[in-house]
């Protein structure tokens, strides 16, 4: 950081958040315990800055701050904060899951003490060096979101005078999950083609199964794929008028909820419907499935498109089983021992979503369109999605060399 000067008593200096330039203006003032602390206001520019600070310490002397001695805690401020998320209508299982990150690893580190006296420093020591000793990058990333989003609404709402994650930068990670897409997107490409030309076949011993596995290479998530249910589909027997509604999930009941088992629930992960329109293959596939006259239960099961050979629902659990068991068999087509399925081969089904989006960019779709087909909230997720092939490298290296000759 680089110190800049700043008229009276205090500095302005240039500083990052999350990888972002931005000043930082500070002045130190005595609080009501009697105690000397910082006040800090920040902007993208110097004038910002100090203007940010002004309105800090104008609220300081019209209303001076709960002391850190009489400040809550922050394990008693988590409520407080999970009931507010409850307000925004976050899912059950998605507060849930806020909850529980926060009270295994977080409160354990910093529950006890008070929100004002909760330092950049101290959640530096948390994210860079108490938590990779436990967690992997993925869930340290979330509980710095989560942690984050609950300083801001404390801040927000007075209880912090600013909030201390503004000066910790964001973990980064990658994953070998993300390492390995990048490497074999090409060869999962390649195999995915033939594998649905195989399951098509009538002789096929995993034909049964071709609908929903074309049905993943569409992008559907694990839990849209099999909550799908007839309702959702338009149109069924008009050639090239077909349409998918994506507007529900298959889910588990949460063990506090009292319930047990599975339910449709009418909603999506980003809380927002959409419709797809079905190429003719899907379609086909789409009244093969029909064809076969199965059906569920009498209750929410009913109307289900995708069924075993038993008429039952197909978990997560017997989807991710029947999927490795497809991928084995299909590697093993020419060799003449059946083999273990090697780990470069095998990606799970959510990477399917990752294959239709490589695909789909590749081919000059525009990314918002590609975003709104996975159900994406924003671009950088769906550009997240996105992984080169070496194919797709020599194209653009053969399209410069075409332009610049």
């Amino acid at each position: 950081m680089t110190s800049l000067g700043f008229r009276g008593a205090g500095s302005v200096f240039k500083t990052t958040n999350n990888g972002k330039s931005c000043f930082c203006a500070s002045k130190t003032v005595t609080s009501v315990n009697g105690k000397r602390r910082f006040i800090r206001g920040f902007g993208d520019t110097e004038k910002a800055a100090y203007a940010s600070l002004e309105r800090l310490l104008r609220r300081h002397l019209e209303n001076p701050s709960v002391p850190k001695s009489v400040s809550p805690k922050l394990k008693d401020f988590l409520p407080v904060w999970l009931k507010h998320v409850k307000a925004s209508d976050v899912q059950d299982s998605t507060l849930l899951k806020y909850q529980r990150d926060q009270e295994h690893h977080i409160l354990p580190l910093l529950g006890d003490l008070r929100l004002e006296s909760i330092t950049s420093q101290d959640l530096e020591n948390v994210f860079y060096t108490d938590l990779p000793r436990i967690l992997g990058p993925r869930a340290i990333q979330h509980c710095y979101t989560e942690l984050n989003s609950l300083l801001i609404y404390a801040n927000s709402i007075d209880v912090i005078e600013s909030n201390p994650m503004r000066l910790v930068k964001r973990p980064t990670y990658s994953t070998k999950i993300k390492q390995k897409q990048n490497r074999f997107m090409g060869r999962y490409k390649d195999m995915s083609k033939h594998l649905l030309t195989w399951l098509e076949q009538e002789d096929c011993p995993y034909h049964d199964d071709y609908p929903r596995v074309l049905f993943m290479m569409l992008g559907l998530r694990r839990a849209e794929l099999l909550g799908l249910t007839w309702d959702c589909v338009k149109n069924l027997n008009r050639k090239n008028k077909a349409v998918l509604i994506i507007h529900q999930e298959l889910m588990r009941h949460e063990v506090n909820s009292g319930l047990t088992g599975w339910y449709i629930a009418d909603r999506t992960k980003n809380s927002k419907p959409r419709e797809i329109t079905l190429p003719e293959r899907w379609r086909k596939a789409l009244i093969e499935e029909k064809n076969k006259g199965r059906k569920g239960g009498n209750g929410w099961d009913a109307n289900l498109i995708f069924l075993t050979q038993r008429n039952k629902c197909i978990n997560y659990n017997r989807h991710s089983e029947r999927w490795k068991m497809i991928l084995t068999d299909y590697y093993n087509l020419s060799k003449p021992k059946k083999e273990a399925l090697p780990d470069d081969y095998y990606w799970r089904p959510h990477d399917n979503r990752h294959i239709c989006a490589s695909i789909l960019i590749e081919e000059g779709v525009p990314v918002s369109t590609v975003q709104d087909l996975l159900g994406h909230t924003d671009d950088a997720m769906t550009l997240y999605y996105t992984h080169t092939t070496g194919e797709s490298r020599h194209k653009a290296g053969s399209i410069l060399d075409k332009q610049l000759t």
